[in-house]
């Protein structure tokens, strides 16, 4: 995942199932080299997908830790730069996350929320179907640098946007809109739907499951090869003005 710092693009990456490291792409420097081991710097967590706030000062890992146990954590960019894995600040998930669904629906709202996804049912075995929800955390809350005090939940919504996977709870992409206020839910089974901040449904279709979203552009997009290659578009402020 890459981020802008002082007009340079930054690629953040793993290089061990336990290790992060920070490249600046225009001369190839590594600028997180370090020794690991169980003295130094070392972390038992396993890192996988990344996401990146949009004014590239902080980002957030969703991995898991021994158990298995989903654990979201989040860094300061600046703080990674000087001391690595050990300033991370803890997700609150204990209470209300099953501990297999790492790689879960997540996104950032603005620079200091981030919003997770998560079904109720999630590790119940044959339980009743029900709508999922997000989380939103402030993150400048809760302690750097162990899972002592984690950042608390601020706000819970109702967001049934994401496909149950039987075995690893809720799948699927969530995006946040920052000109409209809107979150984006879309995933391969159900497709997409479209909420305002206090989860009321604005936008429903299933067959946008077969789409890409890119919050950046603000547009969906997928590719075709009907009657030869052909790449889809469709922005997001035409799709609300349709419904």
């Amino acid at each position: 995942m890459d981020l802008e710092r002082e007009n340079e693009t930054l690629l953040i990456h793993g290089t061990d199932w336990n290790r992060l490291d920070i490249t600046r792409l225009s001369d190839d420097l590594l600028l997180t080299n370090r020794i690991i081991d169980p003295d130094h710097h070392y972390s038992d967590y396993f890192h996988s997908s990344i996401v990146v706030s949009d004014d590239s000062k902080y980002f957030t890992v969703n991995g898991w830790r021994w158990s298995p146990v989903d654990s979201v954590i989040v860094y300061s960019v600046d703080d990674f730069l000087k001391q690595y894995e050990k300033c991370f600040k803890s997700i609150e998930m204990f209470d209300v996350f099953s501990g297999y669904n790492w790689d879960r629906p997540l996104c950032f709202m603005g620079n200091h929320s981030i919003v997770i996804g998560h079904n109720p049912n999630e590790g119940e075995d044959g339980a009743e179907k029900v709508p999922s929800e997000i989380f939103i955390y402030d993150i400048h809350k809760g302690e750097k640098g162990g899972f002592v005090k984690d950042i608390p939940i601020e706000h819970r919504v109702q967001f049934d946007g994401f496909h149950m996977d039987d075995e690893y709870g809720a799948q699927g992409n969530l995006f946040y809109d920052e000109e409209t206020d809107y979150f984006i839910g879309l995933n391969k089974v159900t497709g997409l739907i479209i909420t305002d901040r206090n989860g009321n449904v604005l936008k429903e279709d299933n067959h946008f499951n077969c789409y890409a979203y890119s919050s950046k552009d603000r547009l969906f997009y997928r590719d075709t090869f009907e009657n030869g290659f052909k790449l889809e578009i469709i922005k997001l402020d035409e799709l609300i003005d349709s419904k």
